[in-house]
């Protein structure tokens, strides 16, 4: 939870300890051998007035605490589940979640719902969602289970363009927004782009590329280094593909400690 949070990060573990599988969704670097990089929100996080129901603590099937955390690009929502008697969680990512993190007027475009501990992705219309579709994604968590959902909007290349772009992040991690330190995209022709992205330090770097007809080609480098083929992971999904980049493989001699800087080559030419 303090992941969502702006405030300092406690290790209460005995020293020598400390779940390495855990303490690296929290932390990263950016040099080799550097010093560690916190990867937590630029602001407080805060609740809806979901908090103060009682039958949230209640044993059985019910629903989990809600945590809101606002990015840059998006926000975090964490689920918790707090039922007692090894209670579980049969919840959803709704449209008021959605509200109360990015306020009314997301309505008017599309965001992706993207789940760091399950890697599920999708895709929320905004306009007349209410009355089609009131539950956007499950949540399903055993005793002392959590998730935490990133929500970032899809961003337009520009009016004419044939596809859209969602930056999750670096999805390794527990806070995967607060990776992204700040993002451009421009487009020179119709369906032709270059993102790029800063990351605060190393992880794995995901970005949605959304659009009926998949990209006819994507090109990565970081920090000017080409990314082969072999190190961008292409997962399909409903209406686009989610591209995965390692950038672990990078700090390997880098001596500057300065964001890692990823630009991805876009090339969404209508294929036949």
């Amino acid at each position: 939870m303090r992941a969502l949070g702006a405030g300092p990060v406690t290790l209460t573990d005995v020293p020598g300890k400390t779940d390495p599988t855990i303490l690296n969704k929290l932390i990263g670097s950016r040099t080799e051998g550097g010093r560690s990089v916190a990867l937590q929100a630029n602001a407080s996080p805060f609740v809806s007035n979901q908090v103060f129901d009682p039958s949230l603590l209640d044993g059985g099937v019910g629903k989990a605490l809600r945590v809101f955390s606002k990015s840059t690009v998006g926000g975090m929502i964490g689920f918790w589940n707090i039922r007692k008697s090894d209670g579980v969680v049969e919840d959803e990512v709704c449209l008021a979640d959605i509200d109360d993190l990015l306020g009314y007027s997301w309505k008017q475009e599309k965001v992706v719902l993207f789940s760091v501990m399950t890697q599920d992705l999708q895709v929320i219309e905004g306009q007349g969602a209410e009355s089609s579709n009131p539950g956007e994604m499950k949540i399903e968590l055993g005793p002392f289970g959590f998730d935490l959902i990133a929500v970032t909007p899809l961003l337009h290349v520009s009016p004419s363009s044939t596809f859209s772009v969602a930056i999750l992040g670096l999805v390794d991690k527990y806070n995967s927004l607060a990776g992204i330190s700040n993002h451009e995209i421009s487009e020179k022709q119709a369906g032709n782009a270059t993102l790029r992205i800063n990351y605060i330090c190393c992880g794995a770097a995901g970005i949605y590329v959304h659009g009926r007809n998949g990209p006819k080609s994507v090109r990565a480098s970081v920090d000017s280094k080409p990314v082969s083929d072999d190190d961008i992971q292409i997962i399909p999904q409903t209406g686009g593909h989610l591209y995965k980049i390692d950038l672990h493989s990078f700090l390997k001699g880098r001596v500057e400690d300065k964001p890692l800087s990823l630009e991805l080559q876009i090339s969404t030419t209508v294929q036949e």
